[in-house]
């Protein structure tokens, strides 16, 4: 932004002044250029709270994976952003990840734009965390960003998915031929406890000591057998195969879904089938049709018919 442009504490007064702002702009910002994970750590805060701003745009701020741990720390928290602008960054795989581990808990956000970042291709694993990011999350509609995978076919499948669900919930009719299964109504999730981290082996050397007996007269507390919260309840990480079975599952309920990338609901749809929709490119148009902005073909004139 060059010379006159707001420091990160101008921004953060900004944020934290004004609670009818819907947008926060900020791209190309000087100030967060230099110090981009200290701005953000300091940016992330106020917007953690907001309650109207619905589109962060932070394009061209030199943004690394380190700054994505703060964003990420956001979008756990946050529920009201829509719209996520990070291209033209430097984020790697590792921040990519970062952010989709968070997602797991988003409920709000429907737009993330990851273009032109400093790697041409996030890797597959960046892919997986992705997709399986999609067993929870049900309101990511569209991701934005250059992808080389035979995979991609699923992720464009779930986001079509929760384009989907949220046309339904819109209208207010029922959605749950498109939800994971510990989504649906009606349906337990199943307690499936996380496995041990490797680095956390239970000691084997620690046993019971035999000088401290339970008392008969002082029931053992309950923790283990108390009901626990639905959403509190611990589930593995689904598989690569999970979500398979998943998209198979919705498929054999509601049909094909397409594995283009997604249209949302404020897109046109196309007449056709041909072309497909990809979210990082713009529509191109011929000379002819730029002529004609219908896009349609002209019929010829005949001459009429002698009566």
């Amino acid at each position: 932004m060059g010379f006159g442009a707001k420091t990160v504490t101008q921004l953060v007064k900004q944020v934290t002044d004004d609670a009818s702002m819907t947008a926060f702009q900020a791209a190309g910002n000087a100030s967060i250029r230099m110090k981009s994970a200290e701005a953000l750590e300091k940016l992330c805060e106020p917007l953690k709270t907001h309650k109207c701003i619905k589109q962060v745009v932070l394009s061209e701020c030199e943004i690394t994976d380190d700054g994505c741990v703060f964003l990420a720390q956001l979008l756990e928290e946050n529920h009201v952003i829509e719209e996520l602008v990070l291209d033209k960054n430097k984020i790697q795989s590792k921040g990519a990840k970062t952010l989709a581990d968070a997602l797991i808990k988003n409920q709000g956000l429907r737009t993330l734009n990851l273009m032109q970042q400093a790697v041409n291709n996030f890797g597959e694993d960046t892919l997986e965390c992705f997709i399986t990011m999609f067993n929870d999350n049900v309101t990511l509609t569209k991701i934005s960003w250059r992808l080389e995978s035979r995979k991609s076919f699923m992720l464009n499948k779930l986001q079509t998915r929760n384009v989907e669900i949220k046309k339904r919930k819109d209208k207010g009719q029922d959605c749950d031929s498109f939800l994971p299964d510990h989504m649906k109504k009606g349906v337990a999730a199943s307690p499936t406890v996380e496995p041990v981290k490797e680095d956390s082996p239970v000691k084997a050397d620690s046993p019971v000591k035999e000088d401290s007996p339970v008392k008969a007269d002082s029931p053992v507390k309950a923790e283990a057998s108390s009901p626990v919260a639905e959403e509190d309840r611990p589930r593995r990480r689904p598989s690569m195969d999970d979500m398979e079975k998943h998209i198979e599952a919705v498929e054999a309920e509601v049909g094909v879904l397409p594995a283009e990338s997604p249209r949302t609901e404020d897109e046109e749809k196309p007449s056709d089938n041909s072309g497909g929709y990809r979210a990082d490119e713009q529509p191109v148009c011929s000379e002819e049709q730029a002529e004609d902005p219908a896009g349609l073909p002209v019929a010829e004139e005949k001459p009429a018919e002698a009566a």
